[in-house]
């Protein structure tokens, strides 16, 4: 008898133990302001489960809304999530057709934030609801190494209060575990390989290429198998990382799909400045020359052309990057602005970091070669300055009232989710003060813009056509078309809105320009676009055994509803405008200055 309750009271003990271990979450009841992700839930002490503080998410819409924590990582043992968490329901409203859904857990991810199994969703489907506890039971998927918690509402409108969430893992026997620790990999640049690990990454990358929807779209398979064969023939024993890679990004840009990318994810992990180079470099046609000085060494100025960086010429330099940059059918205009405007990203990429930097240039307007030795940490500027200059307003709006002209500048479609709202703001804010001060002339600004959420262009489109636009050739579940809101009617102008385009327009860019071009409701000006009516997404990640090499690779392919356009090139632009090289190095803005000027001379086209 005895035993039997010696027995009973462990029993009883390892559970409460089980129930009192520590939680992992940081900040479960939201008693302080750090560490979630709040986008439009705030903090409030009127209404809790307990402690002083819970989460408060009101909807005014029909959108997907939700709040989610910082990244828990997954220990190695790990068998099972165990999540909880508390929801309380106020006035909820469903969408037609839809049930009412507030819902809380979480999703599970790999280590390039692509979603593992399937999220793990708990709802409370009640219009309004008493405190409730939700619990979900959940095996760790193959391949997840961090999850986050996540809350809000779904398709539905109305007030919903979250506490107390909890996060354990067990391992198979049940026992619970720490927190996992973030994957780190190797820094190490002096590294060597041997020639049969090589080839294994080789043949690794070209397997996961092989899962690309249109593998041979831009180039035969014969081509493209002899490609390969040659790049492997050059492989060596004792090469390093930036060797291989330029070996094999050819490969991979050969596809001729701006998605399907190879890449070293390294520096992530080393402080910003160490995978930048101290100056500021640009190609202009085949010279490539020197844009900014961040600080020091102020014999190499501005308007300088470089020669030889460590000892490589210039010449090799371009060879190597443009062989390697991905681009929409292998768009040529789309490689140019890669090396005009991203020559850090391509030359780190390709020749990796150093502490040290031999130049060789030409000063402006002298004939002589200097050599020189820029350190990296002497040249560094401050954070600040840096931050300052890639950190630039993503969305834009101007009037220059002296020619009656409005001027939207739109760098990115990059808002997705939470973020669209914002985007959707804007661009009604945009049009609500064209249409109220009566403006006559339209200046859209996409230059460089990389693309992102299709729902952004739609949008934007939707305010500039009188007649309703279908956005893709096929229906997708997780596209809807956004109808023009009631509060701002299609804006009549005197004349068709100009759209600043160039070689830096990628992915929704080229769909959201195919579709003004096709119905015809822009004038085009500046130079060929880097994409068209049709791209590659869906990226899957893939990660390479020995050099650690980063391989992305598209899945499926959208292209938007037009016909008759072709894919090897991109939108070509009815007034082809280019810089000077004087122009170019003095940054002028060749392009608006010409729709100004045309606007200015011209009272309607």
């Amino acid at each position: 008898m005895k035993n039997i309750l010696l027995a009973q009271f462990c029993l009883l003990f390892v559970i409460n133990l089980n129930a009192q271990s520590p939680n992992l979450l940081t900040n479960p009841g939201f008693e302080a302001e750090e560490t979630w992700n709040l986008n439009l839930a705030v903090r409030q002490k009127k209404v809790v489960h307990s402690g002083q503080f819970a989460m408060k998410l009101h909807s005014n819409n029909f959108e997907w809304s939700v709040f989610n924590s910082d990244d828990i990582y997954i220990p190695k043992a790990a068998h099972t999530i165990k999540f909880k968490g508390w929801v309380k329901n106020e006035n909820l409203v469903g969408m037609e057709g839809e049930e009412i859904m507030s819902i809380l857990g979480f999703k599970c991810m790999d280590e390039f934030d692509r979603h593992i199994g399937r999220d793990q969703m708990t709802s409370d489907s009640t219009r309004n609801s008493r405190w409730t506890m939700h619990t979900i039971d959940y095996l760790v998927p193959l391949g997840a190494i961090k999850l986050t918690a996540l809350a809000g509402v779904w398709k539905t409108k109305g007030t919903v209060y979250f506490d107390d969430f909890s996060i354990q893992f067990l391992d198979i026997n049940g026992k619970i575990l720490s927190k996992g620790e973030k994957p780190i990999y190797t820094n190490d640049y002096s590294k060597v390989y041997s020639r049969e690990e090589l080839v294994s990454d080789l043949k690794q990358l070209v397997d996961n290429l092989k899962t690309h929807p249109q593998l041979y779209e831009f180039v035969s398979e014969e081509s493209f198998i002899n490609l390969i064969e040659i790049q492997e023939s050059k492989i060596t024993d004792s090469m390093k990382t930036t060797d291989f890679h330029r070996l094999a990004q050819p490969i991979v840009a050969k596809v001729g799909c701006v998605h399907t990318t190879l890449y070293d994810n390294r520096p992530d992990s080393l402080p910003d400045h160490l995978f930048k180079l101290p100056l500021d470099l640009s190609f202009f046609e085949n010279d490539l020359f020197v844009m900014e000085n961040y600080k020091g060494n102020n014999t190499i100025s501005v308007g300088s052309r470089i020669l030889k960086i460590n000892d490589v010429p210039v010449e090799t330099i371009k060879e190597t990057l443009w062989n390697g940059v991905s681009a929409d059918g292998n768009n040529a205009s789309r490689k140019k602005r890669k090396l005009m405007a991203n020559f850090d990203y391509g030359y780190l990429g390709a020749y990796g970091v150093a502490n040290k930097y031999a130049i060789q240039y030409m000063a402006p307007d002298d004939d002589s070669v200097i050599t020189t030795v820029l350190n990296v940490e002497d040249q560094y500027s401050s954070e600040e300055k840096l931050a300052a200059k890639h950190k630039e307003n993503q969305l834009q709006f101007s009037i220059n009232r002296d020619l009656n002209t409005a001027i939207i500048t739109i760098k990115s479609f990059h808002f997705y989710n939470n973020e669209l709202q914002y985007f959707k703001n804007f661009v009604d804010s945009c049009f609500q003060q064209i249409n109220t001060q009566k403006i006559e002339n339209l200046i859209i600004d996409v230059r460089d813009n990389g693309g992102g959420d299709p729902h952004c262009a739609s949008y934007l489109i939707n305010h500039i056509s009188e007649k309703p636009i279908n956005y893709y050739s096929e229906s997708y579940s997780w596209f809807r078309s956004q109808p023009r809101p009631d509060s701002v009617k299609f804006s009549s102008f005197s004349n068709a809105p100009y759209i600043l385009i160039n070689g830096g327009d990628a992915s929704t860019t080229g769909h959201f320009c195919a579709l003004i071009d096709y119905h015809r409701l822009g004038v085009f000006v500046g130079e060929e676009s880097g994409s068209t009516y049709t791209c590659n997404g869906a990226q899957k990640r893939f990660r390479l055994k020995h050099t650690e090499l980063v391989l992305v690779v598209a899945q499926d392919t959208y292209q938007v509803d037009v016909e008759n356009m072709e894919k090897e090139i991109g939108i070509i632009p009815q007034y082809m405008v280019t810089p000077t090289k004087e122009e170019f190095l003095l940054k002028k803005d060749v392009i608006l200055d010409f729709v100004l000027d045309k606007i200015r001379n011209e009272t309607k086209r």
